[in-house]
């Protein structure tokens, strides 16, 4: 998440000045022994985030277009249009098929600013985006509607009852809509929150700390994907090492469990911002791996 003020500071070793500002998982039966077979041994399974019976993620491959201070990818459900953040300013990429490469990025016009734009989040229909601003200042959280994937974007609008006088950046919504997780500085370091609202036309409540997934240091970028995993970036040990966690939820409303580091992605440099697909099968993140450059990776299971 690319810094918008200096009032947060260095989270991630970048300043504005140089700014580097879902799915429905099928659980799968394991296939039959064969006759004779074994099972294996319990020290010989996955523990942690990687015991998913979808299995660990595999490599991450860095994305064909992307270069330093790209941030924040998110997708539409087909996964043929991404969003992302380039030095403080929206981009938008396509691709015709899953099996084509992808474009050129653009950058969204009707959506950036003179000032600076991070953590943009799609709907999985590609028609409702949330995203972070100082436009006005603060930064607070903004949104804009599209009537059609070919249609250009509405005028940004502050969404007042997420945004705050502290720094506030936009997170995953559920599918339906109806809820949202973000980030903020509001009690001090970085936070998720969370936020419900009874339709879309309706208002936003009051957002809550998602208190089960805090930790003493920062929790950013959460996703919520298939609306009852939540994957995130925190630095769990205050020495900016961020890395991406999953947490689980048994149904809407109920409290998460305890975030797992998601170690089959997990690499001694900053590892954030995931986006999930629909299957669970494709995650889309951030990482400065390659050198400490922030580039766009992909990885699959």
């Amino acid at each position: 998440m690319v810094q918008l003020g200096g009032s947060l500071g260095e989270m991630r070793g970048c300043r504005f000045a140089v700014v580097t500002l879902v799915g429905a998982c099928s659980f799968e039966l394991p296939p039959p022994l064969e006759d004779g077979a074994s099972p294996p041994p319990p020290g010989d399974a996955p523990s942690g985030a990687d015991a998913d019976p979808l299995g660990p993620w595999g490599p991450a491959t860095r994305l064909s277009f992307t270069q330093n201070n790209d941030d924040d990818p998110t997708l539409t459900a087909d996964m043929l249009e991404m969003v992302f953040d380039r030095s403080g300013d929206l981009f938008v990429v396509k691709r015709a098929s899953l099996a084509d490469a992808w474009g050129v990025p653009a950058r969204i016009v009707q959506l950036s600013s003179a000032m600076g734009e991070t953590t943009p989040e799609m709907s999985l229909d590609g028609l409702t985006i949330f995203f972070a601003s100082n436009r006005l200042g603060q930064v607070d959280i903004f949104t804009s509607i599209r009537p059609s994937r070919s249609s250009v974007w509405g005028p940004p609008v502050v969404v007042p009852e997420l945004s705050s006088p502290a720094d506030d950046a936009a997170g995953g919504i559920s599918q339906d809509g109806l809820e949202i997780q973000l980030a903020s500085i509001r009690t001090g370091d970085y936070q998720l929150y969370a936020s419900t609202r009874t339709d879309v036309t309706k208002p936003w409540s009051p957002p809550v700390v998602i208190t089960e997934v805090s930790s003493p240091f920062q929790d950013e970028s959460a996703f919520l994907a298939d609306d009852l995993t939540l994957y995130l970036d925190a630095d769990r040990q205050g020495t900016g090492d961020f890395d991406i966690f999953v947490a689980h939820r048994p149904f809407r409303g109920a409290p998460f469990g305890e975030p797992q580091r998601v170690d089959s992605i997990d690499t001694t440099m900053r590892d954030h911002d995931p986006w999930v697909s629909p299957d669970g099968r494709h995650m889309f993140f951030m990482s400065d791996r390659a050198n400490g450059v922030l580039l766009l990776y992909e990885a699959a299971r």
